[in-house]
């Protein structure tokens, strides 16, 4: 199976030079830079890896539908600049064979937080997440979280996790990092929510944060997790209250506008 690697990047020194590295074995790797003004463009080029500039979009999917088309394969894998790909990935992914059914294929992911393996919380332990994508037959949306969808008549195959092919993904380094990403978010989840069917209600407001607590601390063990465990169970759901109030908002400035 041919696979391109593309990797979106804006101000990413620190990781992208691990990220870069993981990827010689393909044959196409394409770096969009979204305006750095750190040291990334020069860490790519040094590389010798293909660079290309793209105006600045909030996530890194956004840029997608102007970069896929230059890719040298129709199946590509996205990188995130803080992600390393193990060598028994990309074995697997080189061998496999899928039907023209698909569109995406999910690949196992392990993240990180403070460079610590997550072993707890929502994001705790291996899980599949959408990365190898079929440029013809899927759409990309300008939703966080939910920018990549297959076409009608297309399927999502998921990636068999075995010991040595997840993703190693550098999710956060420092609690600046965690809370100025996820502002970033904030800023379009109501839109996201509501294009996806979603719709406001005050019990939901309640409900939604303690089940999502509920969830990340006592069936994803967060208690296990010591105090990352308990902080990034109740992050989560701050989170998902705030997502809420994002989509009130959002429907709201709906209502207002004129007919």
């Amino acid at each position: 199976m041919k696979i391109s690697a593309l990797v979106v990047t804006f101000n990413e020194e620190r990781r992208l030079n691990d990220c870069l590295l993981s990827l010689k074995r393909f044959d196409d790797v394409m770096v969009a830079d979204l305006g750095s003004k750190d040291r990334s463009v020069k860490i790519a080029k040094n590389l010798r890896f293909k660079v290309v500039a793209h105006p600045w979009v909030p996530i890194g999917e956004m840029a997608l539908p102007a970069l896929l088309p230059a890719m040298k394969n129709d199946w590509v894998i996205r990188v995130d600049p803080d992600e390393v790909l193990p060598p028994e990935l990309i074995d697997d992914l080189s061998q496999l064979k899928v039907d023209d059914k698909y569109g995406i294929i999910e690949v196992p992911y392990q993240y990180y937080f403070m460079n610590k393996k997550l072993d707890t919380t929502i994001w705790g332990g291996v899980r599949p997440i959408p990365r190898v994508i079929n440029r013809t037959r899927i759409r990309v949306t300008p939703e966080v979280h939910r920018t990549l969808h297959c076409r009608p008549g297309y399927e999502t195959f998921t990636l068999p996790y075995h010991p040595g092919n997840a993703v190693l993904h550098y999710w956060v380094d420092s609690y600046g990092q965690l809370f100025s990403k996820h502002e970033r978010y904030i800023a379009m989840e109501g839109e996201s929510r509501y294009n996806n069917g979603f719709r406001f209600g005050w019990e939901s407001l309640l409900e939604s944060p303690l089940r999502s607590f509920y969830n990340s601390f006592i069936q994803c063990s967060g208690w296990r997790g010591g105090w990352h465990g308990w902080f990034l169970s109740a992050f989560f759901a701050v989170y998902q209250m705030r997502a809420l109030l994002s989509l009130y908002q959002y429907e709201k400035n709906i209502r207002r506008r004129p007919a």
